[in-house]
């Protein structure tokens, strides 16, 4: 009997949620960390495979060369080791492999996709390397998870709440299905779960910190998942990929992800929280 899509959908997620727990609390931080490259590959490669639909194409030395170049000065700037990471800067943003490859009509569009990916793909990646890896927060792991919650929960209180009570949409010329009262119901959720999970989580937070965190990332979320339609809209494509059975492709399931993750570090050292764990 074969399976309903809410079936796969439901599979697929257990089992993401799964490696997930084992990826972020289990491994060790090389692995970890050749893991979170391997997610950024992906993530990068459907990024050209969609925009290469309209004829788009750039070398994937680029693509690829820029992340992962960028990652490094990331990563290196974490360790302390400036120079390092001062010199993996230079050579992402000065590369004379992207000037020879770009082809010689639209550069200005093309430059923009190449630095573009950096902010999209590295910059989250990154900061979730950082707080699962950086020896002074033990409790990285746990923050992850709790955003990760507040991002999920919020994602399946909207879909459902939509269904349910949705009259209002919330951008109709971007995503149809999507609904105010939808979008309501996501926030409630996240505060919901949010606050349930913070003993367990993100104990020294103070409520009103959390009420702040919870109003910022949910509304980012939900922008980061109007985002990737718009920008899978342009080019004519319903799907990222095919890697997820269920959901598509990595950039359908962690859309949301990637916008939340930047605004929750952000607010993390704004509101001084690093300071106390």
């Amino acid at each position: 009997m074969a399976r309903s899509e809410t079936q796969t959908r439901v599979i697929t997620a257990t089992g993401l949620a799964l490696f997930s727990l084992v990826w972020l609390f289990v491994v060790s931080e090389s692995l970890f960390l050749g893991i979170a490259l391997m997610v950024l590959l992906l993530c990068v490669q459907e990024y050209r495979t969609i925009i290469s639909s309209k004829g788009i194409v750039v070398q994937p030395v680029i693509l690829f060369g820029t992340a992962l170049m960028g990652f490094t000065a990331c990563y290196f700037y974490s360790k302390g080791v400036a120079q390092t990471g001062h010199l993996a800067l230079l050579f992402t943003v000065l590369n004379p492999v992207v000037y020879s490859l770009l082809r010689t009509k639209d550069k200005k569009r093309q430059l923009v996709i190449y630095f573009g990916s950096l902010l999209w793909f590295v910059l989250p990646l990154f900061l979730m390397v950082y707080l699962r890896t950086t020896p002074t927060m033990p409790i990285g792991p746990k923050l992850i998870i709790w955003m990760v919650l507040v991002v999920a929960v919020n994602d399946v209180a909207a879909y459902f709440g939509g269904r349910r009570f949705g009259k209002t949409p919330l951008a109709p010329k971007i995503s149809p299905k999507k609904t105010r009262e939808g979008s309501f119901c996501g926030l409630l959720g996240g505060l919901l779960v949010g606050f349930a999970a913070q003993p367990y989580l993100f104990p020294f937070a103070e409520y009103w910190e959390l009420l702040l965190l919870i109003l910022v990332i949910v509304p980012v979320s939900q922008a980061g998942d109007l985002a990737e339609s718009v920008f899978k809209r342009k080019f004519g494509v319903k799907d990222s990929g095919t890697i997820l059975p269920g959901h598509g492709g990595m950039l359908d399931r962690f859309d949301a992800m990637l916008f939340a993750l930047p605004a929750f570090g952000i607010l993390i050292y704004a509101l001084g929280l690093e300071q106390r764990w």
